[in-house]
């Protein structure tokens, strides 16, 4: 970190960016550690304030991309990610709705319903259907499309 600070100091900007690599991810923080010029500066943020809040948009870079990080006034706490190179999660929450995309899908949850679980619930209850005239429904089919429900949302 003290070498991060002389490195600030001897560059009279009030904001500067640089390109770094990311080195670790830390999802509990919601910050990563980077590498740049040969230096590691951890605890820097993906939101634009660290603390606990129920509204939020969250980009997490994929591990060992590039990102380009910022920092305002000379001051290292300041460090936020402002470019992303390769992205391994988007994540949107306002207070009990939460929308989530990555490479598993995408997962868009109210408090403790799920897209995915709903609609899992929906097709079992449509199989149960027993029509005494005519035709009941294709439980094959309605499994079919129930896995590519599956394929598509994540619930986690």
């Amino acid at each position: 970190m003290k070498e991060f600070r002389k490195l600030l100091a001897s560059q009279q900007q009030t904001v500067q960016s640089f390109t770094a690599k990311v080195i670790d991810i830390d999802n509990d923080k919601k910050t990563i550690s980077v590498l740049y010029d040969g230096l590691e500066l951890s605890d820097v943020r993906l939101k634009s304030v660290i603390e606990n809040s129920d509204t939020y948009i969250l980009i997490i870079p994929s591990p060992k991309s590039f990102v380009t990080v910022s920092i305002l006034e000379n001051d290292i706490n300041t460090a936020y990610v402002s470019k992303y190179n390769e992205v391994q999660e988007i994540e949107i929450k306002i207070n009990d709705f939460k929308f989530s995309l990555n490479e598993k899908g995408f997962l868009l949850k109210n408090k403790n319903d799920t897209l995915l679980s709903l609609m899992v619930e929906l097709i079992a209850e449509i199989a149960k259907i027993i029509v005494v005239q005519g035709t009941s429904p294709n439980v094959a089919a309605l499994k079919a499309i129930e896995n590519k429900f599956k394929n598509l949302l994540n619930d986690v």
